[in-house]
């Protein structure tokens, strides 16, 4: 790689980087592969573009633009729509500090090339100079146009990603309004809580004896970029909507919390598939106390400059060992968060601009191949149809007492699940769905009889029972889907919300994934509404154009609703997107679906 781009960077690179944004680890080279056909090229095309509509000419990319951080000129965007402005610098950091303003850069640049990602285990070496951001504007915008701005943050489980692998040209051109992607700090680089890293003094994102949240400094740090400079590229510094999906969509949780930090930067917020931080966030002191002395054990490390003398190879071995893949993200009791998101949202102590938060109908199937443990291999997983239906069928240790082998029951999977997501634990310290304590037997048989395997057929397997996809439904829906409920009523309390959820079993990304469909699994709405290349048929295609819509209405005037689209009714009713003649539909009875009310919300009522 040269510096800060990556335009020598070789494509099978790039694809292995792709890949490790949506697995975290490439632990089953059969979901690698479907996940290929989603981001196999991000130069659009599919269903991603424009559905069929010839392109209008591009925008001003002759004309340069003058920002705190220089002057820079754009392109022609590659799909003929507009405009783009690719690898601007909006901050500097020094390891395990706030960001801070860059120094401007003297000449014009030519913003054709992607700024450095930021290190992660999927990119180990990337510089740790990468905090850049990517402006798409559309066609014929004119500099005092004051477009409305959406800002996105990537997915990723904070521990990789990056804001180029989401062409915004389609959903910019679509809607008349300006989409910034950006990149932040990632893994223990981005979001290490120690006590050696403590704030000595108080500064505009910490309290003394802050530590963490270095990636979440860095999006407000962004955001305050856009409102300073937007303007310059055509767009309103008032009109500016924070978006984010999975990690990005924790980020935009968190910072509608940020009450100290993040006041009159954004008029609004949409949610993707986010809403794991409503029930599992920890504190700064939690983290500070076991995880972060024990990274710092790990490296053997006593002090702040020993930490920051490692090498970032060195960082993220260590992290791995310590932080698994999970463990990180924001951290609360902080000046950044000040209270837990669930205690703030509750309390109505959070940032009151209008929401749009929604899920996909099957998040758990992304994530189920790391569910259970230890895993057959591929083969054998296949032909027993997935990892759960392969223990119930084959003896093996995870469900065997003393040593000696046993096939699992449903009730021991489900058990395994709920207790212990993954042989990881500190994953499942923070994957766990509640305190171990709720789980009884009687819990697990509820769970077994509310979620049969006779329900959940499996059409690679001629619809025969799959243990595999019920037990995933079980873990979206109480990781995701019903918390995204219980934030979303208390959002609503004091502010408008729009929820929704995609439901298309033959989603882009969907393939065989040990065993059984991935259908509408988690990241599954990222096709329609970025230009990741996806194959889409025409009602797909129609239903991304709707999609596109419905959110640039939103950025627009804080309300999805527009002219010639089904209307889209606010919270408590959530509204369903599926390809086809009925691609938008009220859903009062997503509760249901999901069974919050009636499984998930007593238990976790329950939990301490």
């Amino acid at each position: 790689m040269t510096g800060r781009g990556t335009k020598n960077i070789p494509e099978t690179k790039l694809e292995n980087q792709r890949r490790f944004l949506f697995l975290g680890r490439v632990a089953v080279p059969m979901f690698g592969l479907a996940l290929a056909v989603l981001v196999s090229s991000c130069g659009g095309g599919g269903g991603g573009g424009s559905g069929g509509i010839a392109p209008p000419a591009p925008a001003f990319s002759s004309q340069p633009v003058t920002t705190s951080s220089g002057v820079f000129q754009g392109m022609d965007s590659p799909l003929g729509r507009g405009t783009e402005f690719r690898g601007i610098r909006y901050a500097t950091a020094p390891r395990w500090t706030p960001p801070q303003a860059p120094v401007a850069a003297m000449d014009t640049k030519v913003a054709s090339t992607f700024g450095a990602s930021c290190p992660s285990v999927g990119a180990p070496n990337e510089a740790e100079d990468c905090l850049f951001l990517n402006v798409y504007v559309p066609p014929h915008t004119k500099a005092d146009a004051q477009l409305p701005v959406l800002v996105f943050s990537h997915g990723g489980g904070f521990v990789a990603g990056s804001g180029q692998l989401y062409p915004a040209t389609s959903l910019a051109a679509d809607n008349n309004m300006i989409v910034v992607t950006l990149n932040y700090r990632l893994g223990a680089l981005g979001w290490l809580s120690n006590s050696k890293l403590a704030a000595s003094a108080a500064n505009e994102f910490e309290a003394v004896g802050d530590a963490g949240n270095y990636g979440l400094m860095d999006q407000q740090f962004a955001l305050r970029w856009v409102k300073d400079n937007i303007a310059g590229f055509g767009g309103d510094p008032a009109k500016v909507t924070f978006s984010g999906e999975s990690a990005g969509g924790i980020s935009v949780l968190a910072t509608l919390t940020s009450t100290n930090t993040a006041q009159n930067l954004f008029r609004a917020a949409i949610v993707e598939s986010g809403s794991f931080f409503y029930y599992t966030s920890q504190s700064a002191a939690s983290r500070q106390a076991t995880l972060g002395a024990a990274f710092e054990s790990d490296l053997g490390c006593d002090s702040a400059s020993c930490l920051r003398s490692k090498t970032v190879a060195q960082v993220l071995a260590s992290q791995g060992r310590i932080f698994g893949r999970y463990n990180l993200g924001p951290v609360h009791s902080t000046k950044l968060v000040p209270l837990a998101p669930k205690a703030a949202l509750e309390a109505g102590q959070f940032i009151k601009v209008p929401v749009m938060q929604g899920i996909t109908a099957n998040e758990g199937r992304f994530f189920l191949s790391r569910l259970l443990a230890p895993l057959p291999t591929t083969v054998q997983m296949l032909a027993a149809g997935g990892p759960a239906n392969y223990d119930l069928q084959n003896p093996n240790g995870y469900c065997g007492t003393a040593g000696a082998p046993a096939t699992c029951t449903y009730s021991q999977i489900i058990g395994k699940v709920m207790a212990s997501p993954t042989p990881d634990t500190v994953d499942a310290a923070y994957l766990r769905i509640m305190n171990p304590t709720a789980i009884t037997s009687d819990f697990l048989s509820l769970l077994a009889t509310t979620y049969p395997a006779a329900n959940f057929k499996n059409t690679f397997l001629n619809n025969a029972p799959s243990a595999d996809m019920a037990i995933s439904q079980l873990w979206g829906d109480a990781i995701v889907a019903c918390p995204a409920r219980a934030a979303n009523s208390a959002l609503a309390r004091f502010v408008k919300v729009y929820a929704f959820e995609l439901d298309d079993p033959a989603a882009p990304q969907a393939g065989n994934m040990v065993g059984f469909p991935l259908g509408s699994q988690h990241t599954a709405e990222l096709s329609y509404l970025y230009d990741l290349g996806a194959a889409l048929n025409t009602d797909q295609q129609q239903l991304a154009l709707s999609m596109r819509r419905y959110w640039g209405n939103f950025v627009t005037n804080l309300d999805p609703n527009g002219s010639s689209l089904p209307p889209f009714d606010a919270f408590p009713v959530a509204q369903i997107f599926s390809p086809g003649a009925g691609q938008l539909r009220s859903a009062p009875d997503l509760d249901q679906r999901h069974f919050c009310s009636g499984i998930w919300d007593p238990i976790r009522a329950a939990t301490p």
